[in-house]
C-alpha cells in the first residue's frame, strides 16, 4: 500500500552537490510533467503554480523562467539589500564569490575560486539569475538543453557546490553571450529569447513591474520572501 517509487541515477557527484540534483535536472525526476516548478523553501508562492506558468513560460515559447538577480541591477544601491556586499563596477560572480567565502557558505573554498578565475578568462557574463523559483516547460527544447548544461557545469571539479554561479555559465549554451551589454544594465528589461525568459518587468523600479516581481519587491503579487523558517529543537515530531 505504499508511495510506488524509483531509483534515479543523477550522475554521481558527493556531498552537497548531490542535494542539488533534483533542482538543476527536473526533467529527469519527473519525466512525465509537461511543467515543473521549483521553490526555494526560503519563498511562498502567493498565486497558484498554475497562474505561475500562465505568467512566465506559459506566456511565449519559453523552455524556461527564472527572475533575473538583483545583484546584477544598476539601479541596487551600494549597502542596501539585496546586494550590501557589492563594490562599485565589481562583476557580480565576484562579488557572489566574495561574499559566500566571508559566510563559509562552501564546501570547497579553493573550487569556488578556481570557477572564479575561469569565469574571468572565458568571457562576459551577463545574465544572472535567482535559483530560488524556476519553472520549466519539459515540451520546449531548452529545457533539456539548459540543464543538462546546467548540471554539467555545476558537476566540474574546477566549479564549486553554488549551483547559481554555475547557472551563468551554463545559460551561454543556449544564449551567445553579448559583450556589448552591460551586466550593470541587463535589468532595464527581462530577457525573451531563444527560449529563455529571464523576468526583470519595470527595469527594476519599485512598483513598476506589474506583480511580476522579485521577492525583494513586496509589491511581487507571485512570491514573497518568507525569511528563515528553521523549527526550534523539540516542536519537531521524534525530536
Amino acid at each position: 500500500g505504499g508511495v510506488p517509487g524509483r531509483i534515479v541515477e543523477a550522475g554521481g557527484v558527493p556531498g552537497r552537490r548531490a542535494s542539488r540534483a533534483v533542482k538543476l535536472r527536473p526533467l529527469l525526476f519527473f519525466p512525465d510533467a509537461r511543467h515543473i516548478v521549483f521553490l526555494d523553501w526560503k519563498l511562498r508562492l502567493k498565486r497558484t503554480p498554475a497562474s505561475l506558468i500562465r505568467a512566465t513560460v506559459g506566456s511565449g515559447p519559453f523552455g524556461f523562467a527564472a527572475f533575473r538577480h538583483p545583484c546584477t541591477a544598476a539601479y541596487t544601491p551600494r549597502g542596501m539589500k539585496p546586494c550590501p556586499q557589492r563594490r562599485p563596477n565589481e562583476a557580480w560572480w565576484r562579488a557572489e564569490a566574495r561574499d559566500v567565502l566571508r559566510r563559509g557558505g562552501t564546501e570547497d573554498a579553493g573550487a569556488l575560486r578556481r570557477q572564479v578565475e575561469r569565469y574571468e578568462r572565458a568571457g562576459p557574463l551577463v545574465e544572472y539569475a535567482d535559483g530560488a523559483l524556476l519553472a520549466w516547460d519539459a515540451a520546449h527544447p531548452v529545457a533539456s538543453t539548459l540543464s543538462c548544461a546546467w548540471w554539467a557545469e555545476y558537476a566540474r571539479d574546477d566549479s564549486s557546490d553554488r549551483d547559481q554561479l554555475a547557472f551563468a555559465r551554463a545559460l551561454t549554451t543556449v544564449l551567445a553571450p553579448d559583450s556589448s551589454v552591460s551586466p550593470g544594465k541587463t535589468f532595464q528589461e527581462s530577457t525573451r529569447r531563444d527560449g529563455v525568459f529571464l523576468v526583470s518587468e519595470g527595469g527594476g523600479r519599485r512598483g513598476a513591474c506589474g506583480g511580476l516581481c522579485h521577492q525583494s519587491d513586496t509589491t511581487s503579487t507571485f512570491v514573497e520572501s518568507v525569511g528563515t523558517r528553521v523549527l526550534a529543537l523539540g516542536t519537531v515530531p521524534g525530536c
